[in-house]
């Protein structure tokens, strides 16, 4: 689905979401954004109505996202989920990149290892 396209007032993205993690190898526990990915989603009412961005405590998840530096920002929990944006760059022939694509969104779990996988 395409959120530009969607009306901000109305659509939910939950739904998108929640097919996204049916179609994952595992539990999803946290969403990674790109900052365009993430002005795109907190652009829907229904997210900024759905985002809780009160720092509660859950010791799992603040060891998972600690000390991840400047270019990591916890905004919140959606559900179950982290929020996390990530704006980490690199320099590639004297030009500043971004590492994610713009409108990225990784969904993922903070307890996963180094597991290599293919196909």
């Amino acid at each position: 689905t395409e959120w530009s396209k969607r009306d901000k007032s109305t659509y939910d993205p939950t739904d998108d979401i929640e097919a996204y993690a049916l179609n994952a190898s595992g539990v999803v526990n946290i969403i990674v954004f790109d900052p365009k990915g993430w002005a795109l989603f907190r652009s829907f009412k229904a997210v900024r109505e759905k985002l809780d961005t009160r720092r509660g405590s859950n010791s799992e998840l603040e060891t998972a996202v600690k000390d991840l530096g400047e270019a990591v920002s916890y905004k919140g929990m959606y559900g179950d989920v982290a929020i996390v944006v990530y704006s980490g760059q690199y320099v590639e022939n004297g030009v500043k990149k971004n590492f994610l694509p713009d409108n990225t969104m990784v969904l993922g779990n903070t307890q996963a290892r180094g597991l290599r996988t293919y196909g």
